[in-house]
């Protein structure tokens, strides 16, 4: 929230930002342990953890840096955003995972499912980012989960705090429907009890001469990861279902709950999302 923008800050807050625009100037260092941010703070006349705290949250906010006050992310601080992105590019970009993949020691059926299918296990990570200390490996992790990019599997009973133990599903990496002539088998239409919820985005509105102007196929457009993000954030929610996660392709998704059954299609050409619920027998519940 950017409520206090304009509001006055202590000297001390400058202080600290200078000389972390300093140490990404003059020793390349783009992110630093939480403990030496303490130490720096401490330097700047912002002695208390709650100061700093506050300070880091504030100048996370102003996209200054980046840090989340979470048991798993704030033991470290960005002070460049673009090292992370380049972290993320590590396990989203297909030429890094097959070059990874080539040179694995051991571990080369497990980056072929995370190739093929977008499923990564836990044990890959050290080889996904191996400069980096475990802890740095978390944090990435789960900036990549809280931006929709990345999810936990819950096919089994795991606390989403153990990562240790956890499957992961990577979005975009979800293989292409086999064959798009069968697409049946994935979801079998019903006419009766199927609901259906169409999403897209407009340009503009209302400068044209007509409503049916103004909804035009040209001024339609998806932000780019919508669809990733909404498949990470419906996979999550998914708990104790043996069969919630067996059709999961890139352009669609079914996601099976014990009261509801949902289809989510991503029509890139039409630039449109298509949501579909059974409500149907067995599936009451659903909204």
């Amino acid at each position: 929230s950017l409520q206090r923008y304009g509001q006055k800050v202590p000297l001390g807050w400058f202080k600290f930002q200078a000389i972390l625009k300093e140490m990404v100037r003059t020793e390349n260092c783009r992110r630093i342990k939480y403990d030496v941010a303490l130490q720096i703070a401490a330097l700047c006349e912002v002695t208390t953890e709650y100061e700093v705290e506050r300070m880091l949250q504030e100048f996370h906010d102003c996209g200054l840096l980046l840090w989340q006050n979470h048991s798993l992310m704030r033991d470290i601080v960005v002070l460049d955003p673009q090292w992370i992105i380049n972290q993320m590019t590590e396990l989203l970009c297909m030429r890094s995972i097959l070059d990874k993949e080539a040179n694995s020691k051991g571990k080369r059926r497990v980056w072929s499912k995370l190739r093929l299918e977008g499923r990564m296990s836990y044990e890959l990570l050290p080889e996904v980012w191996p400069s980096l200390e475990m802890y740095e490996r978390h944090s990435v992790l789960h900036y990549m989960m809280q931006y929709g990019l990345v999810c936990t599997l819950h096919g089994t009973e795991i606390d989403p705090d153990q990562i240790d133990k956890a499957m992961f599903l990577i979005p975009s990496l979800l293989p292409k429907l086999p064959d798009p002539a069968q697409s049946e088998k994935v979801w079998t239409v019903n006419d009766v009890d199927d609901r259906r919820l169409q999403i897209c985005f407009i340009t503009n509105h209302g400068t044209g001469e007509s409503e049916e102007d103004d909804w035009c196929d040209s001024l339609k457009f998806l932000p780019d990861t919508l669809f990733f993000r909404l498949v990470a954030m419906l996979v999550h929610d998914v708990k104790r279902v043996s069969d919630a996660f067996k059709n999961l392709y890139s352009d669609r998704v079914v996601i099976k709950t014990h009261k509801s059954r949902y289809l989510l299609c991503h029509h890139s050409q039409e630039q449109t999302l298509i949501l579909t619920v059974y409500a149907g027998p067995g599936c009451e519940g659903a909204p």
